[in-house]
C-alpha cells in the first residue's frame, strides 16, 4: 500500500519525425533531467556572458592603455621633432658663429700682419743706419780710434741730422768737440753727434731719421759721429746705409 502511494516520476517523450517517410524516433527524459539540462544551459549562457563582459572590459583596458601609449608616442614624436628643429637651428647658428669666428680670425691675422709690418718698419726706422750729414755724397771716412768714431769735414750750410728715430737723452758741452748730442734708439744702439755749434734740439726731444740736430757754419768744419752698441763703441761704417 505504501509502495503504491509513492508518486511516480514524470517522464517526457519527444518524437522526431523526419520530412521523408523515414522512421520516427522517440526520446524520453524525466523532469529532473530536463531541469538539470536547463541549469547547465543557463550556467553556460551565464558563463559566456561573464566571459564576454570580462573580455569586453579587458579590451577596454587594453584600448585605454593603447591610447595612453599612442598619446605618449605622439608626444615623444613631437618632442623629437622639436629636438630636430632645435638641432637644425643650433647647427645653423653654429655655422654662423663659425663663419664669424673665421672672419674675426682673418681680421686678427690681417691686423697682426699689419702690426708686424708696422712694428718691423718702425724697428727699421729706429736703427741708426742713416747718414749723419744731409747731402753727404762723398766716401765715408774710416773709423778713427782717437775719437771712437768717424770724423767728417762738413761744408757751410750742411746739416747734422739724426741717423735713426729715437730720443735725445743728453746734450753735453765738450771743450774739444763743442756739443755732444746723444740719441737712444731703444734697441741697444746710442748714436752721438759732436759739433762745435749750438744744437737746434733739446734734451728729452723725440727725433726722427733725418731731423736736423745742428746747422753747420763756416767756422766749424769738423763733425764727429759715434755709435755705441750695448755700451761699446763700434765702427759706424758697419751699419750705415750709404745709399740712404
Amino acid at each position: 500500500m505504501e509502495e503504491n502511494s509513492k508518486k511516480k516520476p514524470l517522464w517526457y517523450t519527444v518524437l522526431v519525425v523526419p520530412n521523408n517517410t523515414g522512421r520516427v524516433k522517440q526520446y524520453k527524459f524525466s523532469l529532473d533531467f530536463f531541469v538539470a539540462a536547463m541549469c547547465i544551459v543557463i550556467i553556460g549562457v551565464l558563463g559566456c556572458l561573464a566571459y564576454l563582459i570580462h573580455h569586453s572590459s579587458a579590451v577596454k583596458v587594453a584600448q585605454a592603455q593603447a591610447d595612453v601609449i599612442t598619446e605618449k608616442v605622439t608626444e615623444s614624436e613631437k618632442q623629437v621633432e622639436q629636438l630636430v628643429s632645435a638641432n637644425i637651428a643650433l647647427t645653423v647658428e653654429n655655422e654662423n658663429l663659425r663663419a664669424q669666428v673665421d672672419k674675426l680670425n682673418a681680421q686678427l691675422s690681417r691686423n697682426s700682419y699689419v702690426e708686424q709690418q708696422t712694428d718691423s718698419a718702425e724697428a727699421t726706422k729706429m736703427l741708426p743706419t742713416g747718414l749723419p750729414l744731409s747731402g753727404q755724397t762723398t766716401m765715408l771716412p774710416k773709423y778713427d780710434d782717437s775719437v771712437n768714431g768717424l770724423s767728417f769735414t762738413v761744408g757751410t750750410g750742411s746739416k747734422v741730422v739724426a741717423t735713426g728715430n729715437g730720443k735725445i737723452t743728453s746734450i753735453v758741452a765738450d771743450n774739444e768737440l763743442g756739443y755732444i748730442v746723444s740719441i737712444d734708439h731703444g734697441n741697444d744702439y746710442i748714436s752721438s753727434y759732436c759739433y762745435n755749434s749750438e744744437p737746434v734740439v733739446s734734451e728729452g726731444d723725440t727725433v726722427t731719421r733725418g731731423q736736423t740736430l745742428f746747422v753747420t757754419d763756416a767756422d766749424n768744419v769738423n763733425m764727429v759721429y759715434r755709435i755705441k752698441f750695448k755700451d761699446k763703441y763700434i765702427d759706424p761704417n758697419g751699419i750705415i746705409d750709404a745709399a740712404g
